[in-house]
């Protein structure tokens, strides 16, 4: 079972404009997003006859808990295109060393899942009530036996992301939540099959009535996991999606950075500032003297990101240099916004 909570805003850094001894941390992170682009490829090409074999089981077995898996299966298989889509803008741009993020689509993609989750997590839970009071006759759960197949998919998966997760133990937000996830999922739906093991030998000893309650059982419970999940990744989603003003205090703390620091520039141009979800984005612009060299703003660019860090807060800093020539004359700093 798909579980994308973590389908929220990545960790993304800082950005500089300058040269920096990090090109075996970019030829590192680069060769996690191939890898992770080709565990999501299997994952899509893999997923299309596996959903269509769970719709069939579910179709032929009358099982309500294959079809709430099937919804699920069925939006997972959504999730990992777009998982694909970011991944393919990512390898195509120079995203690691200019890291503004893919966090929208990510956000967007966790805010879609969840939107359509919810009602068809409420429809299974309520189709699992209306069979509580009217039960069919039958199932074959014996059809759904064949579950197990997806179960075993899922394990290899599960084991392919425990190694890139081995891999890679500063995990890109992508990899962290397929970390996370799959290990869970095979967990999860492991439990599922033998729920279905339990109600096909209850129903193989004349206790077919009690077969179909434990399906009808199993059903409601994932439903109400889906439920939860949908609900928890619209909210969180939803307030990523959304800017907001940076917070007066963050405001002054970026004032006192640039007062500190004030020796080490000529002046102040265009502040911009804005709260993206939990992050705070800030870039700001300074005039420099043409004396000033790229290695001496490149290190007032790391002091003032240290600083604007120093309490954990998630931020990611631009600093636009601007150099005065000789003949202008600095007449005031520019505005905050």
């Amino acid at each position: 079972m798909r579980n994308k909570s973590d389908y929220s805003e990545p960790d993304i850094g800082s950005s500089s404009p300058y040269p920096s001894d990090s090109n075996l941390l970019e030829s590192k992170q680069n060769q996690e997003y191939h890898d992770l682009y080709r565990f999501i490829a299997w994952l899509v090409g893999t997923s299309i006859p596996m959903t269509t074999m769970v719709v069939v089981l579910g179709v032929w077995s009358g099982s309500l808990t294959i079809i709430a898996i099937t919804i699920d299966y069925g939006l997972a298989l959504f999730l990992n295109i777009i998982s694909l889509i970011i991944l393919g803008i990512i390898l195509r741009q120079n995203m690691f060393k200019y890291p503004y993020g893919t966090g929208k689509l990510e956000n967007f993609a966790g805010f879609f899942y969840g939107s359509c989750i919810i009602p068809l997590a409420l429809a299974v839970f309520i189709a699992a009530v209306k069979r509580y009071l009217n039960p069919p006759e039958t199932i074959d759960l014996m059809l759904a036996q064949l579950f197990l197949l997806a179960v075993i998919r899922l394990a290899v998966f599960a084991v392919w992301i425990t190694r890139l997760g081995k891999r890679y133990p500063d995990h890109s937000p992508l990899l962290k939540a397929y970390y996370l996830d799959y290990r869970a999922a095979f967990i999860n739906e492991t439990a599922i099959f033998c729920g279905l093991v339990f109600g096909l030998i209850m129903a193989n000893r004349g206790e077919m009535r009690f077969a179909v309650i434990i399906d009808m059982v199993i059903a409601a419970l994932i439903a109400l996991y889906l439920l939860y999940n949908g609900c928890r990744l619209v909210i969180k989603n939803f307030q990523s999606l959304i800017d907001l003003p940076l917070e007066e205090k963050f405001q002054y703390k970026i004032l006192n950075c640039l007062t500190h620091e004030f020796e080490a520039y000529a002046g102040i141009g265009t502040v911009h500032t804005r709260m993206s979800g939990t992050t705070r984005m800030v870039q700001i612009e300074l005039h420099f003297d043409e004396e000033t060299t790229i290695k001496e703003i490149e290190e007032l660019r790391e002091r003032v990101e240290k600083r604007l860090r120093e309490q954990g807060d998630k931020v990611v800093f631009h600093l636009i240099p601007r150099y005065l020539s000789t003949k202008q004359k600095y007449r005031g700093q520019g505005d905050v916004r």
